[in-house]
């Protein structure tokens, strides 16, 4: 809710199929889940007919998991 427009915000659906709270990735994000699931990244709009540019996201896991 706090986002702006055109912010990267992700959420993660669980293998129970219950999908997490939205949460804004931002410019730097670190984040920790407590649960397994897929993670899924989106623009946070609801009019995608005016959209351009991208989006560029590295993913590392740690090496103790």
């Amino acid at each position: 809710a706090t986002a702006g427009v055109g912010a990267l915000v992700g959420y993660i659906l669980q293998t129970t199929g219950q999908p997490s709270q939205f949460f804004l990735v931002g410019s730097q994000a670190t984040l920790t889940t407590p649960v397994d699931g897929r993670l899924y990244l989106l623009v946070n709009d609801d009019n995608y007919g005016d959209n351009s540019g991208s989006f560029t996201v590295r993913i590392v896991y740690p090496d103790n998991r």
